[in-house]
């Protein structure tokens, strides 16, 4: 996997290929650390054939 950060605010995570998935999954990310952790977020899996 790599980390691209776009701005203080946004990060872009690219997932080795293959990474098979389904139109309309949903991957939950966890921060380590943050005082709500124990709930998720939900991120929409998109493609691009941008690497």
């Amino acid at each position: 996997m790599r980390v691209r950060q776009e701005n203080p605010e946004v990060t872009t995570l690219y997932f080795v290929r293959p990474f098979d998935f389904m139109a309309g999954q949903y991957i939950m990310v966890f921060i380590d650390g943050s005082q709500r952790a124990c709930e998720g977020k939900a991120y929409s899996i998109s493609s691009s054939s941008a690497w």
